[in-house]
């Protein structure tokens, strides 16, 4: 019954968010989770930016300051860059690279582009190699999570479970040499501080160029190009 699903995974998915302490990152994605059920639930069209705007607006009237926290910021544009712009990424890689390594390459593009911005006003920089590490750690995340909600899950019931996470102990530290091993290339440009107009700007153009933006082609490629140029 998808009612009855609905209802335990969203238990589930608040469990879950308490051990993390109602971290707005993890709120947010649980509150999209629970968006998507619901929506299967009841037969409805799932729609990720309206979720994604909600999730926003909960966090934001129980927690007003959660909009000043920069982790927050940074999962919330993150995901937004990816609403919008995946999609177009996908069928632009996917013309010269096989289907899968194409929606790798978009997914991690959209992501980064996504915390652009963010980055700059950390005072940081951006490893141009951080796209082929997101093709490798992505897939090995998607197992690897989880197994470890599981195995945690079980281990707090069944002590002999924890051996288990020896395991998950093992992939984590491949993936922080992977990580490392990446980290320390010399393809890093650092980032100059974007002001706030630039910034707005900047998701303007990331706006107009995704589906949601529905207008002629040639119009919506004039005002990404007018964005870009700004």
């Amino acid at each position: 019954n998808k009612i009855v699903n609905c209802c335990i995974s969203s238990v589930i998915i608040l469990l879950y968010a308490y051990l993390c302490n109602f971290s707005p990152s993890v709120v947010r994605a649980g509150i999209m989770a629970i968006c998507f059920m619901l929506s299967k639930a009841l037969h409805k069209k799932y729609d990720s930016l309206n979720a994604l705007g909600l999730a926003g607006f909960i966090l934001c009237i129980f927690k007003p300051l959660t909009a000043l926290d920069i982790g927050f910021l940074m999962s919330f544009f993150c995901v937004f860059a990816i609403i919008m712009i995946n999609p177009v990424l996908t069928r632009f890689f996917a013309i010269f690279l096989p289907d899968k390594i194409a929606s790798l390459i978009a997914l991690s593009t959209s992501a980064q582009l996504g915390v652009l911005p963010f980055i700059a006003y950390m005072g940081g920089s951006i490893n141009l190699l951080s796209f082929m590490i997101n093709i490798i750690v992505v897939p090995l995340f998607s197992v690897l999570y989880p197994f470890l909600f599981v195995v945690s899950m079980l281990g707090a019931m069944m002590s002999f479970w924890g051996v288990l996470l020896q395991a998950v102990n093992f992939m984590l530290t491949i993936i922080s040499k992977i990580a490392t091993f990446f980290g320390h290339a010399g393809l890093v440009i650092p980032l100059s501080e974007m002001g706030f107009g630039l910034v707005l700007v900047f998701f303007l153009m990331l706006f107009l160029t995704g589906r949601y933006f529905m207008i002629e082609p040639v119009k919506k490629f004039a005002g990404f190009t007018l964005s870009f140029l700004v």
